[in-house]
């Protein structure tokens, strides 16, 4: 079986908060969502019908019931840990 390599898709970006992500293909039939900086990756759970986010490769132990709130929720992670830094 060859490798799969990973590369962005044609899905237009989503804009979440003022961060723009950009769907990227992982495998077959399978997509993640990456902020232009890189720093958060969102996706679904494919044995679930849940979602998940990681910042900076941490995941976050929630299920999340759409991309965009895996997404929001990272966001927010992010700028409170930009704010207290």
């Amino acid at each position: 079986m060859a490798a799969v390599v990973e590369k962005r898709t044609g899905a237009p970006a989503k804009t979440i908060n003022g961060v723009t992500f950009h769907c990227y293909r992982i495998g077959v039939n399978r997509h993640q969502w990456r902020s232009e900086d890189g720093r958060i990756v969102a996706g679904r759970n494919y044995q679930r019908s849940t979602y998940h986010a990681n910042l900076d490769g941490e995941p976050f132990y929630s299920r999340f019931r759409s991309l965009e709130s895996a997404m929001g929720h990272a966001i927010k992670v992010m700028r409170h840990k930009e704010s207290v830094a």
